[in-house]
């Protein structure tokens, strides 16, 4: 097995970008998603993210495929390491490059590697280990991040990897028909009370409209842009 490393998603071989295009599969570990980060800058040097997507050959096949972005900075992960950060420089060690393995900007569970289909993928992934313990120890970056993953057969779980869990809280729908339904799952006093908060966001004239994407006029992406910014210029 050998390892690749590309700069440019559009670079990867057509196999990976075709497996990473199947219809509703995860909408972010997504050739199109990926690519169109790179294609608007949202993911570039300039920004802190460097792409250094790692791929593995074997008898002239791609079979393994890692996103990886070299870091400057810990923003737009969603991952909180600034103390990390501070402690390496107290200590007097670099702590960016850092190298991540992540989907930009999307702290939301799934896939974050592809291993083709009749692959050993333990033999990739160790491949893939080893190229990254030795470019660390190279110095190309202080660490190596793999965040948002879903999966119970995480890699690298052994003493030169420590597993950091974090809590995320997902609304399920319960097989609920209606709001009703849902509130029925409640105490008497808060289903009052929900229906008190509703019905003064009603009577301030306030009303959801849901549309597809594919519905969305010029006007609706600017608000939204609009309102993705302010969280940014609140939050950092």
């Amino acid at each position: 097995m050998r390892v690749h490393i590309e700069q440019r998603f559009v670079d990867l071989p057509a196999e990976i970008q075709q497996a990473l295009s199947v219809p509703d599969q995860n909408p972010f570990f997504n050739a199109a998603f990926l690519r169109a980060l790179e294609e608007t800058a949202c993911v570039s040097p300039s920004q802190g993210w460097q792409p250094t997507h790692l791929w593995i050959e074997s008898a002239d096949q791609a079979v393994f495929y890692l996103p990886l972005y070299k870091k400057s900075h810990s923003w737009g992960e969603f991952v909180f390491d600034q103390s990390w950060a501070n402690a390496y420089h107290r200590h007097g060690l670099p702590y960016y490059p850092k190298w991540v393995s992540a989907i930009p900007f999307t702290p939301s569970l799934g896939p974050r590697w592809w291993v083709k289909p009749g692959t050993d993928a333990a033999l990739a992934w160790q491949c893939a280990a080893d190229y990254i313990k030795a470019a660390l120890a190279g110095g190309m970056a202080s660490s190596w991040h793999l965040l948002f993953a879903q999966g119970e057969d995480l890699p690298l779980q052994d003493d030169e990897a420590l597993v950091r869990r974090d809590t995320q809280f997902h609304w399920l729908n319960q097989g609920y028909q209606g709001f009703d339904d849902f509130l029925g799952q409640m105490k008497s006093r808060k289903r009052k009370s929900m229906r008190r908060e509703r019905a003064k966001v009603a009577e301030q004239g306030v009303s959801l409209v849901r549309k597809l994407g594919t519905e969305l006029s010029e006007s609706d992406w600017i608000e939204f842009y609009a309102c993705y910014c302010n969280t940014y210029h609140e939050r950092g």
